[in-house]
């Protein structure tokens, strides 16, 4: 019988000391982002903030030394290095950051809609054909202000002011008047019930990721809302993609939605303003408003437009797509209702393509 001396196993290679630490300090980097982005959270709906620094501070122990990950509640050794969850961290920190970015998004939409109710009882002050004192006047001046560039905060507390202010003002004023003021407070009241149903009923177009036309039609009444107030001028460019069906014919429905995708990019590209509105109108039918431009600068715009798509390159599997456009231009008329101002857009569009297409032509 033969006896061999087995040869000990080779130990696992450790980290030289310089990549051990380096390591060390990425570790300890991303704890410490964890611990301060917990410090930072603030409550979203089923969330509260507390909840979301507990998360946070689990998953910098679990990076450290391996501890368990938050939701795991069996007890285990802690976790060698390569089985640690780095994965579910980048997932964790995507989640909340959407969630986040979604709660704000809808705090400043419920700001803007409580300043348009404020605008709105403005307007059926002035549009009964009463005149307006000096306090009233001040009033419309200030939330036009804050309308074009306030701020989340600055458009809080201003709308607070000025609620407090028509209050004031409708106990001074006939009973018209006051009821105005009543009727604003019942809407404030209940905007959170609105604005629940109204993100529901989305205002964006899926395909394009443009407005669709039901928040171009509120859009609409709050642009003669403004020129009643203010006297602010706007105007209207009515788009049609030219011989539209021929591309989804020749090159496919799938061809034709990245069509309109890219229409849809060049139109935002080419009209980057917050003021300039920019929607899917239906089908390959877009529109754009131009709000408080003059007309000659909405034709200018509308000749730019045309020119860029012209220009731009549409591609679909390697195949290149001719893409032209046909644009009316309308700009409103005082007293003149929405349906009617994109009437007028509308015939001038039937001109442009009457004309030849691939061209801007302005309503009379």
């Amino acid at each position: 019988m033969f006896w061999f001396k087995k040869e000990p196993k080779a130990a696992p290679a450790l980290p030289a000391p310089e990549e051990s630490s380096g390591l060390m300090r990425v570790m300890d980097t991303l704890a410490g982002l964890l611990r301060e982005y917990g410090k930072g959270a603030f409550d979203i709906e089923n969330v509260r903030m507390d909840t979301v620094r507990r998360q946070c501070e689990r998953w910098a122990q679990h990076i450290l030394v391996g501890s368990l990950r938050p939701g795991e509640n069996a007890a285990t050794a802690p976790l060698p290095l390569e089985r640690r969850d780095f994965l579910g961290v980048r997932r964790f920190f995507a989640e909340k950051r959407t969630e986040e970015s979604a709660a704000v998004t809808r705090t400043v939409g419920a700001l803007h809609q409580s300043l348009w109710a404020a605008l709105r009882a403005l307007d059926g002050v002035v549009a009964g054909g009463d005149e307006t004192d000096d306090l009233i006047g001040n009033e419309m001046i200030r939330l036009q202000t804050i309308a074009q560039d306030g701020t989340a905060e600055v458009i809080r507390r201003e709308v607070l002011s000025v609620v407090s202010h028509m209050q004031q003002i409708g106990r001074d004023k006939a009973l018209r008047q006051e009821k105005a003021v009543e009727e604003l407070k019942t809407e404030v009241a209940t905007l959170g019930q609105e604005l629940e149903i109204a993100w529901h009923e989305s205002a964006i177009d899926p395909l394009t990721r443009l407005f669709n036309r039901r928040a171009f039609e509120e859009r609409c009444v709050q642009a003669m809302a403004m020129r009643r107030l203010f006297g602010d001028q706007s105007s209207l460019l009515m788009i049609d993609i030219d011989h539209f069906k021929n591309v989804n014919d020749t090159h496919g429905h799938l061809a034709g939605d990245a069509v309109l995708r890219e229409v849809a990019d060049v139109m935002v590209r080419t009209f980057p303003s917050r003021r300039d509105f920019v929607a899917r109108y239906g089908g390959e039918e877009f529109v754009v408003m131009l709000w408080g431009g003059s007309l000659e600068r909405a034709r200018s715009a509308a000749d730019r437009l045309v020119e860029a798509v012209r220009q731009h390159r549409f591609e679909f599997e390697k195949k290149l797509i001719s893409v032209t456009i046909s644009i009316g231009v309308a700009e409103l008329q005082t007293g003149e209702e929405s349906l009617a101002w994109a009437a007028r857009a509308d015939r001038a569009l039937y001109t442009a393509k009457s004309e030849g297409r691939d061209r801007a032509v302005v309503a009379t």
